[in-house]
């Protein structure tokens, strides 16, 4: 597939995902473990418990790509949620829209340094999963914030665009 969307040698794609998945092994263990829950189950539960029932034929590829897909993309878009609900009872910024894994926002360009981190701290929801062996593991799914006077990305011909910020 990725051969086919790229046109690129369909040798050079399958040497880049040997190289890959052997340098990432929990990967296919991920893979793996998710195509069998799917097989099993014919339903896959996120960490924050969201349940989605699969209609598909549980040994099409097509649908284990879906299922791939459904439980890292579904919970950036959770965990962004219970962020943006937690900023918003804060009263410090207007949310003005939310755009798959992304918001945008507006608030006082003075108060910058002391609102983005606040923004931040609201964005950081813990996520704790316990393996089969009984480990509880909390993690927080990274973000960043970009700042400019409109949507558009920054370059010289939009210097206004949005920019990675960085405190200070």
């Amino acid at each position: 597939t990725i051969a086919n969307q790229t046109r690129l040698p369909r040798n050079l794609v399958e040497a880049y995902q040997v190289a890959y998945l052997s340098a990432f092994p929990e990967i296919s263990l991920y893979h793996e473990h998710t195509i069998r829950e799917l097989q099993t189950n014919k339903r896959l539960t996120t960490l924050l418990h969201r349940v989605r029932h699969f209609l598909g034929r549980t040994f099409d590829e097509a649908t284990w790509r879906e299922a791939i897909a459904y439980l890292p993309q579904s919970l950036v878009c959770d965990v962004l949620n219970l962020g943006l609900l937690s900023l918003w009872s804060a009263d410090i910024v207007h949310i003005l829209a939310k755009v798959h894994d992304a918001a945008k926002m507006q608030y006082p360009e003075s108060q910058e340094n002391t609102i983005l981190p606040i923004v931040l701290s609201h964005l950081a929801v813990p996520l704790s999963a316990t393996s089969p062996s009984g480990t509880t593991r909390t993690i927080i799914i990274p973000n960043s914030v970009e700042v400019g006077w409109n949507w558009g990305k920054y370059s010289e011909s939009n210097p206004d665009g949005l920019r990675k910020w960085t405190a200070g």
